[in-house]
């Protein structure tokens, strides 16, 4: 979806404007016919918490809940990530939407699933890429670019 000829136009009309949205063209309803329930999402936070288990193998997940800013949770056989939270909104979402749609190749995002709403808290549902794929292969290739001046800081 990019212009190599111009700037990216994305206008109002291109954006939902849902409080709960489903992207039925995503890869994820090519397998699975809906999206765990914000309930689902929460017994699973709760099992991993219990575990100690997260996406991110660096992070300690055994803090107390109730979180402030919970940690996504995984589920690993959907291939399915799930930022959640009082403090998660859904511009997040659609910004992640309009990158991997009008960028796509040419910026990794991870692709959206959807959105809810349950109450206060936001539900974003995406790819879920593991650690190594986004993280590790894209830290390695930006340390090769800074580390001569020593300084190297990224934004997870």
């Amino acid at each position: 979806m990019v212009d190599n000829d111009g700037p990216v136009r994305l206008t109002p009309s291109m954006i939902p404007n849902f409080n709960n949205f489903d992207v039925k063209d995503s890869s994820f309803f090519r397998q699975w016919r809906e999206l765990p329930s914000p309930k689902e999402v929460k017994a699973q936070a709760e099992y991993q918490h219990r575990a100690g288990v997260g996406p991110d193998p660096r992070t300690d997940y055994s803090i107390p809940i109730p979180y402030v800013r919970p940690p996504p949770v995984v589920f690993e056989d959907m291939g399915l990530l799930i930022k959640w939270g009082r403090y998660v909104g859904i511009s997040e979402a659609l910004v992640l939407l309009a990158l991997g749609r009008f960028l796509e190749g040419h910026v990794p995002v991870p692709e959206v699933y959807g959105w809810r709403t349950d109450g206060d808290e936001i539900f974003i549902y995406m790819e879920y890429v593991g650690t190594s794929h986004y993280v590790g292969s894209r830290f390695r290739e930006l340390h090769g670019l800074f580390r001569d001046t020593g300084h190297v800081t990224m934004a997870i």
